[in-house]
């Protein structure tokens, strides 16, 4: 049985004990997370959708072009 590590990527920094500020979508956390996720050994990460956020896609998108490692 193998083992995968999953993390998560959000538009933006917050938290339970963060609130939200600033824009809705923040490209330098996306790549922040995204580029730690990588360096980490992460096998894949989730992009949450909510009615009230960014595309999801829009994010994905953009974590993957800061990335090395694709999935297929």
């Amino acid at each position: 049985m193998s083992i995968e590590f999953i993390g998560y990527i959000g538009g933006h920094h917050s938290s339970e004990i963060h609130p939200r500020s600033g824009p809705v979508l923040q490209p330098e956390y996306v790549e922040k997370v995204a580029r730690a996720h990588d360096e980490a050994g992460f096998d894949r990460a989730l992009v949450a959708f909510h009615s009230n956020s960014p595309d999801s896609t829009l994010i994905a998108s953009h974590a993957a072009s800061v990335t090395k490692t694709s999935s297929s």
